[in-house]
C-alpha cells in the first residue's frame, strides 16, 4: 500500500494514499508516490524527453543532414533553407530524399552536422551557428551581414568528431532578423 498523506474532506482530516500509477483524470491534482521497487516516479508522470519531430513532405530533394524551410505548396511541406527571410531554418533532417517524399524533420535538441565547408574546428566548441545565406540547407559560422540576407541563430555547437567530419548541434532555432 502507498504511504497516505492527510487531506481535509469537509471539516474533517482524512488519509488518502498517494497515487503510484497514473489512472486519468480522477487522479487530477493528487500527490505522486515513488514507486517503492526503484525509488522513482512512475516514468508515466513524466514528460516525454523525446525530441520534437514533424513528418513533412519534400517539395524538392533534400540531402541528408540538411536544413530545411517550412513553406505552404499545396499544403504543408519542406525545402532547403536559405539565410533569407523567406527561406528561413525551420528544422534539421538527418536523412534527407527526393521531392515527395516525408521527411522527418526535427526542430530541436542536439543534431550531428557535417563539417564540409564549414570550417568548424575543435576550438569552436560552443560557437554559435547561423542559417548560410549562401549554402542551400547549410549553416555557417559567420553571421550573416549583407543586405537581402536574414541573420538567424540556428544553434551552438556542443562537440565536434573529426574522425566522422561532423560536430554536434544543440538546435535552437530563433526567429531570423531581415538585413535590409
Amino acid at each position: 500500500m502507498a504511504e497516505r498523506y492527510t487531506s481535509v474532506s469537509g471539516n474533517k482530516k482524512v488519509l488518502k494514499s498517494f497515487i503510484e500509477t497514473p489512472s486519468g483524470g480522477a487522479d487530477g491534482g493528487k500527490p505522486v508516490a515513488l514507486d517503492p521497487a526503484t525509488g522513482k516516479v512512475h516514468p508515466s508522470f513524466v514528460p516525454s524527453t523525446s525530441v520534437p519531430i514533424q513528418s513533412v513532405i519534400a517539395s524538392e530533394t533534400i540531402a541528408d543532414k540538411a536544413f530545411v524551410n517550412f513553406h505552404d505548396s499545396t499544403g504543408h511541406k519542406c525545402r532547403n533553407s536559405l539565410g533569407t527571410y523567406a527561406k528561413r531554418v525551420s528544422g534539421f533532417v538527418a536523412v534527407g530524399g527526393a521531392g515527395g517524399v516525408t521527411l522527418d524533420v526535427q526542430t530541436a535538441g542536439d543534431v550531428t552536422v557535417a563539417i564540409g565547408s564549414t570550417g568548424v574546428v575543435a576550438a569552436d566548441i560552443g560557437a554559435a551557428m547561423f542559417a548560410d545565406p549562401t549554402g542551400s540547407g547549410l549553416a555557417t559560422k559567420t553571421a550573416p551581414s549583407t543586405t537581402g540576407q536574414a541573420r538567424q541563430y540556428i544553434g551552438s555547437i556542443t562537440a565536434i568528431n573529426t574522425g566522422a567530419a561532423t560536430f554536434t548541434l544543440l538546435l535552437a532555432i530563433e526567429e531570423a532578423e531581415e538585413l535590409l
